[in-house]
């Protein structure tokens, strides 16, 4: 199990990457009008196309699309029950979910969750698998 433990934990890695790629981006990245046109014309009108997201809506906002990604594997790395690993493929999805109905906006970097949904997904397999193999071997060393 400790390979598994390892897998989560490169999960969450590789979430809190996808996560910090996502947010660290411009403002062009979550506004249509500065891809269409150049310009961002939505109130305040002090914020360029080429400023960070910081400058546009602050930590808050961020940290929270980071730990909606990272917590789950987080959790799942911590615990290690079957039924916290299922939920954890279950989050990513749900939470791309939301990324897809705010696509234009600054919700639709929660996108990259998709991929880790996807990884989390073969890890719970994996992680079932081994658990009845070794519960199998478990009762077939039992004295009868």
């Amino acid at each position: 199990m400790t390979v598994i433990r390892a897998a989560w934990w490169g999960l969450t890695l590789l979430a809190a990457y996808l996560a910090w790629s996502a947010v660290d981006s411009t403002v062009s990245s979550v506004s249509l009008s500065c891809r269409k046109t150049g310009v961002y014309d939505d109130p305040p009108s002090t914020v360029r196309c080429d400023d960070s997201l910081i400058s546009l809506v602050g930590v808050w906002p961020l940290l929270s699309i980071t730990l909606a990604v990272v917590a789950p594997t987080v959790f799942a790395a911590v615990l290690m029950r079957p039924w916290v690993s299922w939920s954890v493929v279950v989050v990513p999805f749900v939470v791309s979910a939301v990324g897809v109905t705010h696509w234009s906006g600054l919700w639709g970097e929660l996108l990259v969750a998709i991929p880790l949904g996807v990884v989390a997904l073969i890890i719970a397999l994996v992680q079932q698998f081994v658990r009845r193999a070794a519960s199998s071997r478990t009762m077939a060393a039992a004295p009868a």
